[in-house]
């Protein structure tokens, strides 16, 4: 409200009942209708489930799985939680964030510019989750892991696959993806695009170390 003083200057610049109403009124926050306050609960709920999920994954397990091999014999390794983050990756077509890890002798290459070729023993893993809801103050988290992918660099061992060895383990048992070696041929076919870059997509963070 004015001041007294103000008032007798400006005498217009009075505040009706009404106008204060409407005042209270646009600085009152609104409440959200109830199939909104239902939507926050249910991104909430669903956001606190996946922490829990994620907090379980990077725990060290008491006893190990057991990963049976992908059938083209490209094994498991439970020490890529381990490897550090390269890059990052969206896909917008089915709503999965993935996160690129790799081993020292991958970050080693990075740090020395020497990604193309990449040096045997090089290998990554891409880490993938559903993407969650976004919560109450619009972040956007992983949700359940759905699968991770091996991707090993062996220029003689696999020569027939480009001088890679691919895998790839679903679920939280990681069952192999394949059911037979041929699936390999997926990977191999959809990284042919990019065979000038050794057929890795993912273009590393710079400064790693």
């Amino acid at each position: 409200m004015p001041l007294p003083s103000y008032l007798k200057v400006h005498p217009g610049a009075a505040v009706s009942p009404s106008g204060l109403a409407v005042l209270r009124t646009y600085l009152t926050t609104p409440v959200p209708p109830p199939a909104a306050q239902v939507a926050a609960s249910n991104a909430s709920t669903a956001a606190a489930a996946a922490d829990l999920e994620f907090t379980d994954w990077i725990k060290p397990k008491t006893s190990p799985l057991t990963v049976q091999p992908e059938f083209n014999g490209v094994p498991f390794t439970d020490d890529y939680k381990n490897w550090r983050p390269i890059s990052s990756t969206d896909r917008f077509d089915n709503h999965t964030m993935r996160e690129i890890l790799g081993n020292d002798i991958a970050l080693q290459a990075i740090a020395e510019n020497h990604i193309n070729p990449w040096p045997d023993g090089a290998a990554f893993a891409k880490v993938a989750w559903a993407q969650a809801a976004p919560d109450a103050d619009g972040m956007v988290k992983t949700g359940k892991f759905i699968q991770v992918e091996l991707m090993i660099k062996d220029a003689k061992k696999y020569a027939s696959t480009d001088g890679w060895g691919w895998g790839r383990w679903r679920g939280d048992d990681l069952k192999p993806y394949g059911k037979s070696a041929v699936f390999q041929n997926e990977c191999t076919g959809c990284h042919e695009p990019v065979c000038k870059n050794d057929f890795v997509y993912t273009m590393p963070f710079s400064g790693q170390r």
